[in-house]
């Protein structure tokens, strides 16, 4: 059974692959923050469920899980209060302009300069190593749209998920 944090390191994995042809643990270890056991032990259970094989992440698979995840890692907000944090989902600066919320989403951390509703990241080290590596936020961001589970939210994260981790459109074979 995968975890919540095993969806953020195939993601990586997938985005690295699409942009140099390859990735490493260590590589994906030091994007998300997580230590190299807590990876290695992520990317065996990664194998068990056939996303990754010979140490290339199967982006099919990928796209096959992406529906789910709103049921296997829901984001539902937390929104008997608000904190300060990291903003996420459709609040992340790779949806400004697109769509409008009343209140933001964020990944509740003392680095946020935001005030919303918090959504629980994949892993608890995402909101700060996010904040430093533009791809690897606007990655998130698109995961939590998925895991949100609204049609076009969902839609646009797909969309933005084909950019950067090379994720097929629907109906694509690979």
């Amino acid at each position: 059974m995968l975890k919540n944090q095993d969806y953020a390191i195939a993601f990586d994995a997938a985005r690295l692959q699409d942009q140099a042809g390859s990735w490493s643990q260590a590589e994906v270890g030091r994007d998300l923050g997580m230590s190299k056991a807590a990876v290695s032990r992520s990317v065996q259970r990664l194998r068990h469920a056939d996303v990754i094989r010979n140490d290339r992440v199967r982006v099919v698979a990928l796209s096959m899980l992406l529906p789910a995840l709103r049921y296997l890692a829901p984001a539902a907000p937390n929104r008997s209060r608000q904190v300060r944090g990291v903003p996420t989902s459709v609040s992340a600066p790779v949806f400004e302009g697109q769509l409008r919320h009343r209140v933001p989403l964020v990944w509740a951390s003392e680095k946020g300069e935001q005030v919303g509703y918090a959504i629980q990241p994949l892993h608890e080290a995402i909101p700060e190593a996010a904040i430093d590596n533009p791809d690897l936020y606007a990655m998130l961001a698109y995961l939590d749209a998925a895991r949100e589970g609204r049609a076009r939210e969902y839609g646009m994260a797909v969309e933005g998920l084909h950019r950067l981790v090379g994720l097929p459109r629907a109906g694509a074979v690979q």
